[in-house]
């Protein structure tokens, strides 16, 4: 991850291997100013929250969400201090859900508005400010099978397949908005 002000190189991640030797490389990234589910860092054991109770969530920040060919997703939290923005070393990992791999769309949403939860200037300015988080949906989504999660959790909210074959699967999987607006 570089800083391209810098430029300056802000995080560089270890190669990991999978049991059959082979890499296990990122196919999907995104960016996302939230906050993270306060179950969920319960679950983990995550040492930086560790007096978060099971229904709180953390105050947004800046969050890259990692997918891997194994079906792992890590979360990597941007902190800005006096020297700039750096990766917290404590990376969330979560396992493969449900033997999901080769991802090919991660999608953080707020529950209330349907509204992607993207990287802006109001919503990194608003977060930097303290601002609440609230409720957000989690879309994961192959090539094969989309599923909706409550809040960066493994509740499974919904979910689609699709038919397996050469030329059949999902091609692109998106929030959709017109002239500004959500469609239903």
């Amino acid at each position: 991850m570089i800083d391209l002000r810098g430029p300056r190189i802000i995080f560089r991640h270890p190669c990991t291997k999978r049991k059959s030797d082979s890499l296990d490389s990122f196919t999907v990234l995104n960016w996302s100013i939230c906050g993270l589910n306060g179950e969920l860092l319960a679950y983990h054991n995550h040492p930086q929250f560790p007096h978060i109770a099971s229904v709180e969530s953390t105050s947004p920040s800046l969050h890259l969400f990692a997918g891997a060919t194994s079906g792992t997703i890590q979360v990597l939290s941007l902190v800005h201090g006096q020297s700039g923005w750096s990766v917290d070393p404590n990376i969330l990992t979560l396992s493969p859900i449900d033997n999901l791999t080769n991802l090919t769309t991660l999608i953080v949403v707020d529950a209330t508005t349907g509204e992607e939860l993207t990287p802006s200037p109001e919503r990194l300015l608003a977060a930097m400010k303290g601002s609440k988080s609230s409720g957000l949906y989690w879309i994961i989504a192959t090539t094969t099978e989309v599923r909706c999660m409550d809040g960066i959790s493994t509740k499974r909210i919904g979910n689609a397949s699709f038919p397996v074959g050469v030329g059949v699967g999902a091609k692109e999987i998106g929030v959709v908005r017109h002239a500004g607006a959500l469609v239903d």
